[in-house]
């Protein structure tokens, strides 16, 4: 297995194919088609079938923040080897979800509670009645890392963005147009909100153009050394229970989908406030979530929430979102590649 800060020798070829996986690239185009070495391969027979069966192949993704430790970006990777299509699934990182007794129920704070992710990637299979095959963290320091390796990412700013919160670490400065990125530049980019009207919606929209901006530096990028780059910059960075053998025919499979097979989507639902706490959650559409799940991911009907954790019966507002109908939004990585994202701002 790949875990963080192992001593197990990672190659080259490997972890920067993890990389493009993480980073929903997965139409990879860097791939040198190269055995993997065989000093280099530790993994049981169970992962090496598991890899290069036909079906779907589903990875959780989380992206922790800098000062909680709480997962601020949360995804769900599918790919369909047998349509060749890719799905990424956007989960709000204040959904509401009753993995816990504790007061606090948005999912961001799952790992913390259940024990980590892969406790976090049987407890999401279970609710989303889905099978989820593995789990990536990602440190607050691995989108860094990666955009200055590649030298910076091309982004076009219709608004300025500007928003201090000394509390969460965030000094955001950014003017309008056209301009290239840095690592500290991509993170004010992706983590900003503030001047959204639909506040954390609007800034998982700017995610997709920012994953579809980072996915065309990736194809253009054709230095080995940039590559190499790329990939040693994430081996403190990334925890994983992919195993070695696992990545290289999940990336043979993938450089097989197209741009406009890349489809990205937020989990459909709504913003309600607890009547009790106060707090601020995201509450899921059954019907639009189970509608979503069949349509995109090949789930089976009637599998979603079977013991009802995205509810909170006693409280009015949730149960009209749960049981309501909330319509999704599908982007397919082409189309923002040509169009962008209509992301409205309070100015």
């Amino acid at each position: 297995m790949i875990k963080k800060r192992s001593n197990y020798w990672i190659p080259t070829l490997i972890l920067t194919g993890l990389l493009t996986l993480l980073l929903v690239i997965l139409a990879i185009f860097l791939l040198r088609k190269e055995p993997a070495s065989a000093d280099s391969v530790s993994v049981g027979n169970a992962e090496e079938e598991s890899a290069s069966k036909k079906g779907t192949f589903r990875i959780l993704v989380g992206g922790t923040d800098r000062t909680s430790g709480l997962c601020d970006v949360l995804m769900l990777l599918s790919l369909n080897r047998d349509t060749g299509e890719a799905w990424v699934i956007q989960l709000p990182r204040d959904t509401y979800a009753a993995y816990t007794d504790g007061s606090y129920r948005k999912l961001n704070g799952a790992p913390s509670a259940l024990g980590g992710m892969a406790e976090m990637r049987v407890f999401l299979s279970e609710a989303l009645g889905i099978s989820i095959d593995r789990y990536i963290r990602l440190s607050p320091d691995a989108l860094v890392e990666a955009v200055d390796a590649l030298g910076g990412i091309e982004i076009e700013l219709k608004a300025p963005m500007d928003y201090n919160d000394p509390a969460q670490g965030l000094s955001i400065h950014l003017p309008a147009g056209r301009q290239t990125l840095d690592g500290r530049a991509a993170e004010q980019f992706v983590r900003y909100r503030s001047g959204y009207v639909r506040g954390d919606l609007g800034r998982m929209d700017a995610q997709k153009l920012f994953l579809t901006s980072l996915m065309r530096q990736v194809r253009e990028t054709d230095s080995p050394m940039t590559l190499g780059r790329l990939a040693l910059s994430l081996l403190d960075d990334v925890e994983t229970d992919l195993g070695a053998v696992e990545i290289l025919p999940l990336i043979r499979d993938a450089m097989s989908v197209e741009a406009d097979k890349i489809f990205f989507v937020t989990a459909p639902g709504a913003d309600a406030v607890a009547e009790k706490s106060g707090a601020s959650y995201y509450v899921l559409s059954h019907r639009g979530m189970s509608e979503l799940l069949c349509n995109c991911l090949g789930a089976e009907v009637g599998t979603f929430d079977p013991k009802g954790v995205f509810l909170h019966p006693e409280y009015k507002r949730f149960r009209a979102i749960y049981e309501g109908y909330t319509p999704y939004f599908i982007y397919s990585a082409s189309e923002i590649a040509e169009n962008g994202i209509r992301i409205a701002g309070n100015g």
